[in-house]
This record gives C-alpha cells, sequence and structure tokens, in this order.
C-alpha cells in the first residue's frame, strides 16, 4: 500500500540539527569571545562568570506549570537561567549527568562543560503536548512507511533502519525494539558520517515520550549510551513523574 503523504501533515517533528540551533552555537561562540576578552580586562569575577558557562549550583526548587502539570524541578537540572523561577511556562529545557540523573554541581562540572564528546548527558525538553501519540505510538502509522532497504541488527535488542531521504530525514537512522508487543521503542539517531560534517564530536539521538496529562517530552543522549535503551527511559520517566505534582 503507497503511503499516504496526509496521514502525517500536521505532525511537527524536530530534526536533530536546526537552524536554530546552528544560530544558538554561532551565538554562543561570539558571547564566548566578548566574556573572554572581558575576563583578561575585568579580572576574577567575569572569569568566574565564565566558568559557570549560565549553570547553576542552587538545589532550590521552582515549582513550573507546563500546560496542565506541574513539575517540582531543582535549579541545577534547569538549562537556562532565565526559565529558573516559577510559575507558568511554554517550554522547560533540563539536563542530567548519566546514569545518576544529578544536575549541575562543582562536583560534576567536567562533564556539563565536556567539549570532547566523553560526557554523558542527557537533555530534556518540556511542553505542551501537540501530538496525539508519542514516537513510539507513531512507528506504525507514520514512521513504518517512512524507512528503506532492510532492517539491521542494532545494540540491546534493537534493530536499525535507513529513512528515506525525501523525507526531510536524510541522514537519519531509526532504531526500532525488535519483537515488542505493542508500540515498540523507537528513537532516531543521526548518521556518524553527517555527525561529523557538523563538526560533532558524538552522534546525538533524541526521543519523544508523553508523561502527566498533556505534556510531551523531548530527550536526547549520545548515541554511545545505545545500549542503555531501556535504562536510559526508565530513569527519565522516573525522574519526572517524582517531579510532577498531583
Amino acid at each position: 500500500m503507497a503511503y499516504d503523504q496526509t496521514r502525517h501533515e500536521g505532525e511537527r517533528f524536530e530534526p536533530i540539527i536546526t537552524s536554530r540551533l546552528v544560530t544558538r552555537l554561532m551565538l554562543g561562540v561570539a558571547a564566548f569571545a566578548a566574556l573572554s576578552a572581558a575576563a583578561a580586562i575585568g579580572g576574577r569575577w567575569v572569569g568566574e562568570r565564565i566558568a559557570m558557562a549560565g549553570h547553576s549550583t542552587s538545589t532550590e526548587l521552582f515549582r513550573s506549570t507546563i500546560g496542565e502539570d506541574v513539575f517540582d524541578l531543582p535549579a541545577n537540572v534547569i538549562r537556562f537561567e532565565n526559565q529558573r523561577h516559577a510559575g507558568p511556562k511554554a517550554s522547560l529545557d533540563l539536563y542530567f549527568r548519566w546514569p545518576d540523573m544529578q544536575g549541575y554541581s562543582a562536583d560534576t562540572r567536567d562533564d556539563f562543560n565536556a567539549v570532547d564528546g566523553t560526557s554523558a548527558v542527557i537533555f530534556v525538553s518540556l511542553t505542551p503536548q501537540i501530538m496525539s501519540k508519542d514516537m513510539s505510538g507513531r512507528y506504525a502509522p507514520i514512521y513504518s512507511h517512512l524507512v528503506e532497504g532492510a532492517a539491521e541488527p542494532g545494540p540491546s535488542g534493537l534493530s536499525v533502519h535507513k529513512l528515506t531521504h525525501v523525507t526531510g530525514y536524510a541522514g537519519e537512522l531509526l532504531y526500532v525494539e525488535s519483537g515488542a508487543t505493542g508500540d515498540p521503542y523507537v528513537v532516531r539517531c543521526l548518521d556518524d558520517t553527517d555527525a561529523s560534517s557538523f563538526g560533532l564530536t558524538t552522534t546525538a539521538c533524541q526521543r519523544d515520550i508523553l508523561i502527566g496529562g498533556d505534556t510531551s517530552v523531548l530527550y536526547r543522549f549520545p548515541a554511545t549510551l545505545l545500549p542503555e535503551w531501556h535504562s536510559v527511559e526508565v530513569a527519565v520517566r522516573q525522574y519526572l513523574d517524582v517531579a510532577l505534582q498531583d
């Protein structure tokens, strides 16, 4: 049966490499250069601000509302300073060190600031739910029609599929749980070759799930953690389930 393009019109997917990400990287480089110059002139205080790089070691809890869901989260797992406050938010960006799911601290700073691809940090974005199904639920009606060629064996019970170039997913691979009953685990990863072309030292993977009443959770992690995909999934769900308030 031919795949019906209209079946997923209106579904919004976030590419692993986006123009917004490139813009942020360029702005980040410019900002870092400016701060470096200021540090040379202004001394220790500016240098400490650079070392912190926008992170927070505070464990103060902030109550954030995403749609109808309420989360209590410590400041040191919230990525951006302008989101470290209580109240409703259109989105909330978090990060955690793997495998202990800890936020930024003096002891974990090297993991969060590593640029050589050796650290294992999980990035999480919370937004109000838009799509009716999460990534697993979209596999049968959508993703299964967007793959080409035969699947190859992947790590820890996953099979690897190439996504077709005509779908806008060029250079991405789809990892699917083999032999699953019901909706399988599904995650998209950037191909190693494409990761290198963007100057990335590690391949990125991303997956979205639904939690609470109407919150969509997009989480991203290094492909080196694919063999631990089940543990990563459980850890993300458990952390957010605890943070979610009744």
